[in-house]
């Protein structure tokens, strides 16, 4: 069919170009197909290959090279050239005729009766060629462009292209973690991955960044891709390299605890890089990176006392070793570094807040009703205890709830420079603890910081109060004048000194102690109470107590109370003077008195030494402190020498013993703490200077409560000696026993074998009061009875159990002889 019959025949040109266009299509299909099929056979055999024979790099470059090679040639030649082919109109109605040849003669005759050479003759009628060139188009109408165009070839390409993709993802879906490292090692045939196995190797924390000197572990967590596990290898290796440095291998073991291998690299000085492998397993090259952690270059603390303490601020240089400083100081610690550092926080061990101290009771209670609230007794000094039967009337502390902004370590804030090499840690001094300063870089190192660093709060104590010249469940006349002696002490300032006292059930009444300076560290003072103001009658009652509190501001200022003391009023008591002591027993008293104030103004002493060694442990303030030490061994000395004089008392026995034993705590124990403290550091001596302190307060409390013990024994015998003075000579066992409630027994009622026969029913004969009887005559009732010489025996025995303190005598006289 010839070029010139497209214009002759009508639609034929139409047709030609719809098989031009199913042309390209069929082959573009094929030449995709095609193009599939040799891209999936390449990285099929080339992953299969790397899977059994783990291909090095090299290779798998040059298997990929040759892969994108033959791909793009067959896409280029069956797929990009085909889409720009034009086949030949010529061709294409040849194709035609050929595939209907009923359609040539007619569409031959059409063609030549529409030639310029055909005679009208050889055109024929209009008729005719209206019937053939009908025909023509009806045959054409009716012919599909894809009769023409073979398309078997191209759904067999098709298929199998599908069939290709198909056997790749089977793999995939089987095993999607092995197949897709197949394919990335595939394609990036130099990348840092790992062997495509079953068996592989987690590594926990790869890459990462260590401190220099330091020690590295390696673990490695064996694990398979699928579901079913196998025997664990037992050659696991970790191969490491330096830079321009051969592969080193270290043997790993295995930890069957934690199923895991693992092995320790210790000071580790380079960077470097690592694999594992075994069991045909190999993971890829991690990195350890080693770098120098950041340092501490200086540190400095400055502590801010609270303003009520008066105390000067504190600067610590380097912030090392134990560190004292006043309750809830400012502290502030700037620490600079040789790095940067991303973040920095305070760390603490041991943390232990400051005592939670009571606060302030209500101005209005009642003393009746604060006797029922108090707390057990603490280690404020008691110098009034009264025996275990007795309720115990010595200070007290209030109770509270406790502090609970104490109970949390302090964390911040923390300020870093806009460098980062500087860090400011900011808190409020509510505990004691040893603290560190963890500081991260930004590489993800601490601060390596191997100094011991331990903060020691010095905690505002409560005052010590000690009163004397009362006893609870004392009665006293309407008209007499109570007088309470009262000492206090605190180791900051006292804020109030206060009586409290109450008629009966009437409101409670105060009376501050006047003249009074706020600030003062010891106040002696006495409140006296004139009972006639209150008009008391007989069987009133009166309670008192007295209260003293410090300045402490926050949470609220420490409070003791002292009492209550409840009195009786009755017209019949005796007066409120104090019965007088012989001269001896004076003597000794006013000795211990003075002692105590002495032992008083030594603690006193070794907490202004204690600040001194906070602040500059200088030559002078370790004489003062060893000066001391020599004093406290002179007191004790002395309070040895008073003690074995009393010791000579038979009924002071247990008076001399106590005073025995504070002796030997002032002579030995104080002293060496003392001499510990002159030799030692400043933060050590600190530390010596307030064990000591709190011992001498302890001791003066003690000795306290010795002298009061001393006075009340000294009294009880110089009234004995006073009331057989007054009475004169015996008239009669007999009478005497009839007019003295207080009298035990009769000598007329001794049966010759047990002189406890000589006591009454009920009563029970005081015989360390007989020593100065043993010379009264028996009774004439007595006299009736037995002759001269028994009654010596009598008065003999009598004697020796007097002097013995025992119940029985130690030989028993026989009346027969």
């Amino acid at each position: 069919m010839s070029s010139g019959a497209l214009r002759r025949v009508a639609g034929l040109q139409n047709l030609l170009d719809q098989c031009q266009r199913l042309i390209r299509v069929h082959s573009a299909l094929r030449g995709f197909a095609e193009t599939v099929c040799v891209l999936i056979a390449c990285v099929v055999f080339g992953c299969l290959f790397d899977y059994l024979m783990l291909l090095p790099g090299t290779i798998r470059l040059a298997m990929l090279v040759f892969t994108i090679t033959i791909t793009g040639l067959v896409a280029w030649k069956r797929f990009v050239k085909p889409l720009f082919h034009t086949t030949p109109e010529d061709e294409l109605g040849a194709a035609v005729d050929l595939q209907f040849p009923e359609m040539q003669e007619a569409m031959a005759t059409l063609i030549s009766m529409g030639g310029p050479e055909t005679s009208a003759s050889e055109l024929g009628s209009t008729l005719m060629q209206e019937r053939l060139q009908s025909y023509v188009q009806s045959q054409m109408s009716s012919i599909r462009p894809s009769e023409m165009v073979e398309s078997s070839r191209t759904f067999k390409r098709c298929g199998l292209a599908l069939a290709s993709g198909v056997a790749i993802l089977i793999p995939a879906l089987l095993w999607p973690s092995g197949s897709q490292l197949l394919l990335q090692r595939f394609v990036m045939p130099f990348a840092n991955l790992a062997a495509a196995s079953n068996l592989y190797f987690e590594v926990p924390d790869g890459n990462r960044t260590v401190a220099t000197n330091s020690e590295v572990p390696f673990v490695a967590i064996a694990h398979w891709r699928t579901s079913v596990a196998n025997v664990l290898p037992d050659d696991v290796v970790l191969e490491m390299q330096c830079s321009s440095s051969d592969i080193e291998v270290l043997r790993m073991s295995f930890d069957q605890a934690e199923m895991q291998y693992s092995v320790m690299l210790s000071d580790v000085r380079q960077s470097l890089q690592y694999r594992i492998r075994g069991g045909g397993a190999l993971t890829e090259w991690f990195q350890l990176t080693v770098v120098d952690p950041p340092r501490i270059v200086a540190a400095t603390m400055r502590a801010t006392p609270p303003a009520y303490a008066r105390l000067s601020e504190k600067t610590f240089d380097g912030a090392v070793g134990d560190i004292r400083v006043f309750e809830r100081s400012a502290i502030e610690i700037v620490v600079t570094l040789d790095k940067p550092a991303r973040e920095a926080q305070l760390g603490w061990k041991n943390w232990k807040p400051i005592l939670a101290r009571p606060s302030a009771m209500s101005a209005g209670k009642s003393p009746s009703r604060e006797k029922q609230d108090k707390a057990a007794p603490s280690d404020i000094d008691q110098p009034n205890d009264q025996p275990n039967d007795q309720p115990n009337h010595g200070p007290v502390i209030d109770p509270q709830a406790s502090n609970p902004e104490a109970a949390i370590a302090p964390s911040g804030p923390v300020t870093l420079s806009p460098d980062g090499l500087q860090v400011t840690f900011q808190f409020e001094a509510v505990g004691s603890g040893v603290f560190r300063f963890d500081i991260v870089d930004f590489q993800g190192l601490g601060c390596r910081d191997d100094a011991t660093r331990r903060l020691i709060v010095q905690e505002d104590l409560p005052p010590r109060l000690a009163v004397t010249g009362i006893r609870d469940g004392q009665k006293v006349k309407p008209n007499d004048t109570v007088v309470l002696k009262c000492d206090a002490v605190d180791d900051i300032g006292l804020d109030l000194l206060e009586k409290h006292f109450q008629k009966n059930d009437e409101a409670n009444q105060v009376l501050a102690a006047s003249p009074f300076e706020s600030g003062v560290r010891k106040v002696a003072h006495e409140f006296r109470l004139d009972l006639n103001t209150l008009k008391l009658k007989s069987g009133d009652t009166v309670t008192l107590s007295v209260r003293t509190a410090d300045q402490r501001p926050k949470p609220d200022p420490q409070v003791v109370w002292a009492g209550p003391w409840t009195i009786e009023i009755a017209d019949d008591a005796d007066p409120l003077t104090p019965s007088l002591l012989g001269d001896e027993d004076q003597k000794r008293l006013d000795a211990m008195r003075e002692l105590e104030k002495q032992l008083l103004e030594d603690a006193q002493l070794a907490d202004e030494l204690k600040e001194k060694a906070e602040q500059n442990w200088n030559e002078d303030a370790q004489q003062q402190a060893k000066e001391l030490a020599e004093k406290e061994q002179l007191q004790g000395k002395e309070l040895k020498d008073l003690a074995e004089e009393i010791a000579q008392e038979p009924e002071m026995k247990e008076e001399s013993e106590k005073l025995g034993d504070l002796a030997q705590e002032i002579e030995k124990e104080i002293p060496e703490k003392l001499q510990e403290a002159a030799s030692a550091k400043s933060d050590s001596a600190a530390g010596k200077m307030e064990e000591s302190a709190s011992a001498l307060s302890r001791i003066r409390a003690d000795l306290q409560k010795a002298a009061d013990e001393f006075e009340k024994a000294a009294k009880r015998r110089q009234d004995g000696l006073s009331k057989q003075k007054s009475s004169g000579p015996l008239e009669s066992e007999g009478q005497q026993a009839s007019s003295d409630p207080q009298s035990t027994g009769s000598p007329s009622e001794f049966d010759g074998k047990d002189p406890r026969r000589t006591t009454r029913k009920g009563k029970s004969r005081k015989w360390g009061e007989l020593q100065d009887e043993l010379n009264a005559d028996v009774g004439d009732a007595g006299k009736e009875v037995v002759d001269n010489e028994y009654s010596e025996l009598i008065r003999q025995y009598r004697r020796d159990l007097a002097r013995s303190g025992e119940k029985e005598a130690a030989k028993k006289p026989d009346p027969k002889k």
